[in-house]
This record gives C-alpha cells, structure tokens and sequence, in this order.
C-alpha cells in the first residue's frame, strides 16, 4: 500500500499530489487510512438534457460544471442531469454535483470541466486543483490524468461513469481570506492532506472503474500526523518578507505562521500574505515553486456609524379586528461603543437620530362591521416622531457578522371616519409604535438578525424582514445604509 501526501495550507502553504508519490524524505510514515464522509445534500436547482448517439453536452445552472458527450458514447437517447450539492469532499472548492442516472453506461470517456469562480480558488492557484469522485463506501478518490488550464481557468477530467463529483484544492490557503482588527493577530495553521493506493478489488458495481484511482484524505484541522515533503519559505506581505509594521508582519513556526496586523490601518486595508512552496507534485509533474496567497484586511476600530433606515410595519389583531400599518423613515446614529470580548454594541444616539412616520393607517371592523363599515383613521404625514431605542451589533470576536435593532412610536393626531356604531369621528389621539431587531422590546421571534460584515466593517446596507404572530400578528421589513467612522 502506498501513501502519497498533500498540503492544504492555512493561509499560505502548498503541496499536493496526485499520480505518483512523491519522496517523504526517507521519512517512515504511518497515515490513516482515507475516512468516509457524509453524502452531500441538494443544494440547487437540477438541470437535465435528453443526449443520444449524437452526442452533445449539459451545463450546470450556474455553468460551474459542464459534461461533454462524445457522438457513439450512447447506445440511446438518455436522460442525464447534473444536481448541485453540499460538497462533503475533503478540500472540496465550491458545489458538489450528482451526475445522474448512477447506473448509465458510455461506450467511450465523456469529459467533465469544471470552471470556478475566483471565490471559489481564494488560497489557490489553478495548477493545484484536481477533480474527485465520492465511491460507494463514502471515500473520496482522486482523479488521475486531470488537465488543468490556467490560461482560461478550466480544470477537466475524463470518466465512463456517474456519481457524486467535486473539485478539490490539493493545496489552499486557510483561511483563503479573512479580517483582522489593528494590533491584532491571525494564527495561519498548515494542514496535510494524502493519497492512498490500495491493491483491492473495486467494490461492487465499481468493476468498470478498474484500477481505481487513489482514496483522498486529509488531516483535522490544527493537527499533524506525519512531517511535511514539501518546503516552505518566504513568507512575505504584499511581496515584503517579514512584512513591516505599516502592512503587518508574518513570522512562520514550523507548519503555522502567525500574521500581527498593524497599529494602524494601512491604505489599502487589505494585504496579500503569501508563502513559497516548493516541491509540489501533481500528476507526476513537479512545480519547483509555486505562490499562494491570502487577503486579509484590516479593520480599525471604528466610533461612529451614521446613515438612514426605512421600516414597514403592520400589526393585526383577529380577535379584537384591527389592523394597523405605517411606515417610518429617517437618519440614525450609533456610537458610544462598549467592547466586550465577543461583541461591540453601538448605542443609538438620540439627539442625531430623526424619524418620521407617513401612511399611517387603523383600521378597525368589530362585530356588526359588515352591517355598519369600519372606522378608519388615518395621518398622511410626515410625522416627526422620536426614535425610542436602536443599537448595532458587530460580533468582533471573528469580525464575520452584525445585527441592527430599530425602535420608533409617538403620540400624534389621526383623522378617523366614525360612522353607526364608531361616533362622530374626526381626529383621535394615536400612539404607534414598532421596533425590530430587539426581543426586549418586540419579543423573542423579533430579535436581531445577523448579516455578514464587509471585509473593512465600514460601509453596512442590508434588509431584513420579520413575521411574528402571539397575540397579534406583525410584518415588518427594516432596510438601512450605514458608514462607520
């Protein structure tokens, strides 16, 4: 039984194989053996295309992956069709897709060409990618013979059979990319992945697929089982090695290296800290060095968040039968921040906070309604009104996400219908209030949703929506447009 290895980086490294083995430097290893993962889930909408004897060919709905059909492949017209999944593949580089039918049979090899986003090869590089399989015991193989076009960012295979299909990052960076706040640092962590030949005969139904291609695996994250083939060197931030301290620096130890993010924020925010590898094998084909990088940005501490926000809202009660709606508009400030380890919580700032309310309307329709019509009451606006509560969020403990909380209401004069049963009518002292993003205030189905926070933390748009029912029912959808300071 023969082992190869691969690196899959952490923010910068490199290594991987395929093909033959390559030297462990004389090094004895013992690596488990390749483990079974999960089968994806549909994750997309499927596509499927009738092909026959002519041939032809059949492309995912987001164009990731395409199947070619050679003429004289198929015996008959066939209905294939490609289903986006979760990838549960060891290194797996965006949707995994199950090519159906399992059981359908090709005269000659048709050809699979995966064509990834550049968010999708963040941490890598073109030359390092490979294409696998997932076999009936749940093991990932990988492909031999893979061609790899770096010119126009194509990676293909050939194969005479359909399963549940991935590509596959033989060596990446972890994490392709990621935040940092000033003063901080990033610890940036190596990890191995390996082959495995085994002189076994193909599981059952897998005879066609004879000799199989090598299993895949690689290390849990933070651990290493075995010392690494490949060399490492050069560690550098925007081509600087070292770094310096307006970009940061990168001091490496041993498999890891640990980015320390500057005091300030350099212009621009975001640096590409980048690692040497050298002795890379792919295929048989040995790339002497080969570059990978990490962008990282750097975010400053931010006091102030300023900008608008727009809420609709309308809150009925069945029991009691009325209905109300308005909207609320305005400008809104944040700041005071208080930092917890985890979290930042941006207080609102009244006195720089507007609001005003327009479209109000209530309608009510008891009993007898039918016979007698509602009484409606209405104030067209706009109304300027307080903004009672608010705050923003921003879960600084990964810097990955925030959430936006808005309270708005007042006492103001509404112009109602009246009619049998409702008086007069004419003005009415009205009190409407709405508040989103705060359970304190609105309850627990209307607490703080959580949205992605851009690279810098500076500039925060979003819309969000809420659908709550207790002893009323609310609808509300809040949008806003931040900018931090």
């Amino acid at each position: 039984m023969q082992r190869a290895y691969w690196l899959i980086v952490s923010v910068v490294v490199a290594g991987c194989t395929g093909g033959m083995p390559p030297s462990t430097g004389g090094t004895d290893v013992t690596l488990p053996t390749p483990r079974a993962t999960d089968v994806g889930a549909p994750s997309g909408s499927p596509v499927e295309k009738t092909i026959g004897p002519a041939g032809g060919t059949l492309a995912s709905t987001d164009e990731l992956l395409t199947i070619e059909v050679p003429a004289g492949a198929l015996d008959a017209d066939t209905q294939l069709g490609i289903q986006p999944l979760t990838s549960t593949a060891p290194n797996g580089l965006g949707s995994g897709f199950r090519l159906t039918p399992a059981g359908v049979t090709f005269s000659s090899p048709v050809t699979l060409t995966f064509n990834p986003t550049t968010e999708q090869l963040a941490g890598t590089v073109i030359a390092l990618t490979g294409i696998g399989y997932q076999d009936s015991s749940g093991v990932w193989r990988w492909m031999r013979s893979v061609e790899r076009d770096e010119a126009n960012g194509l990676v293909s295979v050939t194969t005479t059979h359909f399963s549940d299909w991935s590509l596959l990052a033989g060596a990446q960076l972890r994490p392709p990319k990621a935040s940092v706040k000033t003063g901080e640092t990033l610890t940036l962590t190596a990890v191995e992945c390996w082959t495995e030949e085994e002189e076994l005969a193909p599981l059952p139904g897998e005879e066609q697929l004879a000799p199989l291609p090598p299993r895949f695996d690689c290390d849990p994250e933070g651990e290493q089982l075995a010392p690494l083939p490949l060399k490492l060197s050069n560690w550098s931030v925007n081509g600087i090695a070292g770094g310096n301290g307006t970009i940061g620096t990168v001091s490496a130890h041993g498999v890891a290296a640990t980015y320390g993010a500057p005091s300030t924020k350099p212009d621009p925010s975001t640096v590409a800290v980048s690692v040497e590898a050298s002795n890379v094998k792919l295929d048989g084909r040995t790339f002497p060095k080969t570059i990978l990088v990490s962008n990282i940005t750097i975010a400053g501490e931010k006091e102030t968040y300023r900008g608008t926000f727009d809420l609709s809202w309308q809150e009925q009660s069945e029991s009691e039968g009325w209905t109300t709606t308005f909207n609320a508009s305005g400008t809104v400030e944040f700041g005071s921040p208080y930092r917890n380890p985890a979290d930042t919580h941006f207080s609102l700032i009244s006195d720089n906070s507007t609001a005003q309310i327009t479209n109000y309307r209530f309608v009510e329709c008891g009993e007898g309604c039918d016979l007698v019509g509602p009484n409606i009451c209405t104030a067209a606006g706009p109304i300027d009104v307080p903004l009672l509560a608010g705050y923003l969020v921003i879960l600084t403990s990964s810097l990955s996400s925030y959430g936006v909380s808005i309270s708005v209401g007042s006492d103001f004069t509404a112009m109602c219908s009246g009619g049998p049963g409702w008086g007069e009518g004419g003005p009415i002292s009205v009190s409407p209030w709405a508040s989103v993003g705060d359970r304190d205030f609105g309850g627990e189905c209307m607490g703080t949703k959580s949205f992605p926070l851009p690279p810098d933390g500076g500039n925060l748009s979003g819309s969000a929506s809420w659908t709550c029912t207790d002893s009323t029912t609310i609808t509300a959808t809040l949008t806003w447009s931040l900018t931090g300071s």
